[in-house]
C-alpha cells in the first residue's frame, strides 16, 4: 500500500482508502472490547500514526490533529458508536440470549 501513500492521490481519497482497509482491520471485532482509558488512548495513537503514514506526512511537519483528521471522528468514539449499535441488536433480538448461544 505504500505506493498508494505515496502517490500523488488526492488526500481525501487516501483518507476513505485507508477507512475501507486499515480502519476496517484495525476495528475487527472491536465492538466486544473492553476499554480502559490507556486502551483508548493507545488506540487513538496508532489510528493517528497510521492515518499520518497514509496521508504521506512525515512526523516532521508540523499538522495539527484537527487539519489531519478533517471530519473523521476519533476511532475510540467509532468504537464506543459500534458498541452502542451492538447492544441496541441484542436488546432488540427476539430470543433469549441462552438459546442464541446454543
Amino acid at each position: 500500500m505504500d505506493n498508494i501513500w505515496r502517490s500523488n492521490m488526492s488526500r481525501s481519497f487516501k483518507t476513505q482508502f485507508f477507512r475501507a482497509t486499515a480502519e476496517s482491520i484495525l476495528l475487527y471485532g472491536a465492538e466486544t472490547w473492553t476499554l480502559t482509558k490507556a486502551m483508548e488512548k493507545d488506540l487513538d495513537g496508532t489510528y493517528t500514526y497510521l492515518l499520518r503514514h497514509a496521508q504521506n506526512i512525515s512526523w516532521r511537519q508540523n499538522v495539527t490533529n484537527k487539519d489531519r483528521y478533517g471530519n473523521l471522528p476519533k476511532v475510540s468514539k467509532t468504537i464506543r458508536k459500534r458498541r452502542l449499535r451492538l447492544v441496541g441488536h441484542c436488546f432488540r433480538h427476539n430470543e433469549p440470549a441462552s438459546l442464541v448461544l446454543l
